[in-house]
């Protein structure tokens, strides 16, 4: 079994963020799992990785510039998902709305391992694949109804 000493690993989506006011529009980095990783790593932790799914056009070089390991994204020839946050029209939507699976490793131990449970997110394989010394999750209010029972089953672990 692979052991990152001292590692965090972030499992989750990635995507694009497209943010849409009267002024301009801008792409931006986003996805649960890869904000965390890119907050973690500014704020001074060391050797985190990043399971996810990530499409042609994901700036994948922004995220190994800060130092993430990348090893473990899933590359798609498909667009990456992309959320428009539309402020002007007061709305948020996705663009290519089915999500890129992500594949967990086997045989992946680490010392903290946070998901984010998320719809395309296998979070329950990978609470259950991956061992590591501390868990923890997150979890939109809005999906909260639609995983509770399975979030549940994981609480011990977490």
């Amino acid at each position: 079994m692979r052991m990152n000493t001292n590692s965090l690993i972030f499992c989750g989506n990635s995507s694009i963020d497209r943010i849409v006011t009267k002024q301009s529009t801008v792409n931006i980095i986003g996805g649960s799992a890869c904000n965390s990783a890119i907050a973690a790593v500014l704020s001074g932790h060391k050797n985190i990785s990043l399971i996810s799914s990530i499409g042609q056009d994901f700036p994948i070089g922004e995220i190994e510039n800060l130092g993430i390991n990348t090893e473990y994204l899933q590359h798609h020839k498909e667009k990456s998902n992309t959320f428009i946050i539309d402020d002007e029209n007061k709305r948020i939507s996705m663009l290519n709305p089915t999500y890129l699976p992500i594949k967990i490793p086997d045989n992946l131990r680490t010392e903290h391992l946070h998901v984010s449970c998320r719809k395309g997110v296998p979070f329950i394989e990978a609470m259950t694949k991956i061992k590591a010394n501390h868990y923890s999750v997150d979890v939109m209010w809005s999906s909260l109804k639609d995983f509770s029972s399975d979030i549940s089953s994981l609480l011990k672990k977490v």
